[in-house]
């Protein structure tokens, strides 16, 4: 599976929340009283994390470029799993649109362990899954990982759209 190098992708329909403290967009870190809140108040503020939310703090996962810098066309979604992603919303978005009358374009978050949505809070072990209550779709990119490494799964590029679709 590839892409038009000259096609355009729209970055606006992901949200990349990847790599923010705890998964959870602003989550921050709640601090309690007494000598171990002080201990995580520490540690917190060393790591380059905002103990008080607003999070663009770390999970321990590397910090991820703007998809908006690196996803312009169809070759960086042709080298890029991140954009190859990106282009896979924008596609299924677009059949949508034309094949359903009032169909509103769902966006796609990306996460990393666990994040907030409308449906509650959710983890890696959900899977991929939309959220009716906010009208997103939220996916941590791992779950590809996890197919290929425990499971097995070699459907590719292929396999990760179906999934997306």
């Amino acid at each position: 599976m590839s892409f038009n190098d000259n096609a355009s992708l729209d970055t606006s329909q992901v949200e990349d929340a990847r790599g923010r403290f705890g998964g959870i967009p602003g989550g921050g870190l709640t601090v309690g009283g007494g000598g171990l809140g002080v201990v995580g108040l520490i540690i917190a503020l060393l790591l380059g994390v905002n103990p008080l939310g607003g999070g663009n703090g770390t999970s321990g996962a590397a910090p991820r470029t703007d998809l908006a810098t690196r996803c312009r066309t169809g070759a960086d979604a042709n080298r890029d799993e991140d954009c190859r992603i990106v282009g896979v919303v924008n596609s299924v978005q677009k059949y949508w649109q034309g094949a359903l009358r009032g169909y509103r374009p769902a966006p796609t978050e990306f996460f990393t362990q666990a994040v907030q949505t409308g449906c509650g809070n959710a983890t890696s072990a959900v899977g991929p899954f939309y959220c009716p209550a906010d009208d997103h779709v939220y996916i941590d990119l791992g779950f590809y990982d996890e197919l290929r490494s425990k499971f097995g799964a070699r459907g590719g590029p292929f396999a990760e759209a179906y999934v997306i679709a």
